[in-house]
């Protein structure tokens, strides 16, 4: 990594860091073929396979994981949806009571790697899950071993503790969270994304920015977090569009990957902020791609945050290849234009009255308190009107 420029920042020289990540990283190319390797430690023989309805069937990964787990029990758990509801996840907690599961593992993108964490973790400690979404502090049981195989780069969620449950009936967005929710082996091959769709990798690649872009400013960074995030930062940007370009690339893939295990070694510790917080309702209300709808905000929010997070922000645009504010949100611009994603709310069909919803829905607990300056109803519809 290039750690150089950071040497001389007092943001992030600082005295006292605290840093935790339990999970153990498998990274590297045709490193899935480990997976039967990864559960010998663990106890049990009886596995369950939660992954999404279609892709990995069709690319056969299903199949491969069978065959390599051919000493185990393998059940399937293949209903996850995009921004998996409560009563997805209720079920998958269900089938895997019904089918006594010991070790569960979550294959796909980032909402198949956060069921399977939902899944290990309420199985072990029962009650119901809209409770414990509550009152997760109710969570006193380790869960069932968990190991993620991430088959997009963009959550990050296979080193994270974070999931998120969608309440679909009453558009409200949810987030379960707990130390032992950090998976026990986090299996990374980058073969597994070649051939993705360019809107899913330029959707998936543009939340690994975010990710970590928000996790370097947040308020709760510091110089770990912040080495992760700027090299996802550096690595996005030089390689997004080619991997978006050329699907079967390897080189891009790689170094994308690459990408998103930084981001989420970096939130993983520091959370999001209110660019996040902006696109849940975007997601809820409007269908907007989560990757899509955290980056419509991204510009805007660095120009309102430069001043309250300037050395930081500085670090960034470093990090981007910009030598100032301007050039680091155009060469932004031309990346999300080269990505061909509608990069205002009206291109995305919301209507100027759509502001109100968003402004009255976007302030997430957790999120916006995150953020270095401090975001007002007014201020976001400021940002709002910016990008309509």
């Amino acid at each position: 990594m290039k750690t150089g420029s950071m040497n001389t920042s007092p943001a992030l020289t600082m005295n006292h860091c605290n840093y935790y990540l339990p999970t153990r990283i498998i990274f590297g190319v045709g490193c899935f073929e480990k997976i039967g390797d990864c559960l010998k430690n663990f106890p049990g023989k009886r596995v369950l396979l939660v992954t999404g309805m279609n892709a990995m069937k069709k690319k056969g990964y299903i199949d491969k994981a069978i065959k390599l787990l051919g000493d185990y029990a393998v059940e399937i758990f293949d209903r996850v949806e995009p921004n998996p509801s409560t009563e997805i996840i209720k079920d998958g907690i269900e089938f895997a009571t019904e089918k006594r599961s010991e070790i569960i593992i979550g294959m796909g993108g980032g909402s198949a790697l956060d069921v399977g964490k939902v899944i290990a973790i309420i199985v072990k400690n029962g009650g119901k899950l809209e409770n414990h979404l509550k009152k997760p502090e109710k969570i006193n049981t380790p869960p069932l071993p968990y190991v993620t195989v991430p088959t997009t780069a963009g959550s990050g969620g296979e080193v994270t503790k974070f999931a998120t449950v969608w309440d679909k009936k009453n558009l409200k967005k949810n987030s379960l969270a707990h130390n032992f929710m950090f998976p026990k082996i986090a299996l990374v091959d980058p073969t597994m994304t070649l051939g993705l769709p360019p809107d899913v990798t330029a959707a998936s690649g543009l939340d690994a920015l975010c990710h970590s872009v928000e996790a370097c400013w947040a308020k709760t960074s510091n110089m770990i977090s912040d080495t992760f995030a700027l090299e996802s930062i550096r690595l996005i940007t030089a390689n997004l569009h080619g991997a978006f370009s050329e699907p079967d690339n390897l080189h891009f893939r790689e170094n994308m990957m690459k990408a998103s295990l930084y981001a989420g070694l970096a939130f993983s510790n520091t959370r999001t902020t209110a660019a996040h917080s902006v696109s849940y309702p975007l997601t809820l209300r409007f269908g907007i791609p989560h990757g899509l709808a955290c980056a419509t905000t991204l510009i805007e929010f660095m120009k309102f945050n430069y001043h309250a997070a300037k050395e930081k922000i500085n670090l960034i645009l470093n990090a981007i290849g910009a030598n100032n504010l301007e050039s680091g949100c155009k060469k932004l611009e031309k990346l999300m234009n080269d990505l061909k994603i509608p990069t205002s709310l009206s291109q995305m069909g919301l209507n100027r009255d759509d502001i109100d919803i968003l402004v009255n829905e976007g302030f997430t607990q957790g999120r916006v308190e995150n953020n270095p300056r401090e975001v007002t109803e007014a201020g976001l519809r400021k940002i709002l009107e910016a990008i309509f």
